[in-house]
């Protein structure tokens, strides 16, 4: 089993402790995607479907974001992961070690995945 702040990934399932929060079958994942959400919307809507790319026109209007994983079930289900605890910029110390703990979640979701 491996916890992180935002979920816990254990041999056949996870729980998501902060976003769609709930357990669910590892089996079931089809994939995953790291997404920056514009921080003014989370707790309005769904998660993650006011997206914020990268580029200069959503940054300079509204710098603020969370980062995030979006993972797609086999039954199209879109579940959310919040992995920023904090509204966070891009190109800040919190931002990339966000960005970086994003990646080894979804690397470790992908390799469970397939060993199951």
């Amino acid at each position: 089993m491996k916890k992180y702040r935002s979920i816990i990934i254990d041999k056949d399932t996870f729980e998501i402790l902060d976003g769609t929060k709930g357990i669910y079958p590892l089996k079931d994942i089809v994939n995953c995607d790291i997404l920056n959400e514009k921080a003014k919307k989370r707790g309005k809507q769904e998660p993650f479907l006011a997206l914020m790319g990268v580029g200069p026109t959503g940054i300079f209007q509204d710098p603020y974001l969370f980062v995030g994983i979006r993972i797609r079930m086999k039954d199209n289900v879109m579940l959310a992961v919040y992995i920023s605890e904090k509204k966070t910029q891009v190109g800040t110390d919190q931002y990339t070690r966000d960005r970086k703990e994003a990646k080894e979640i979804v690397k470790r979701l992908d390799f469970i995945k397939k060993t199951a």
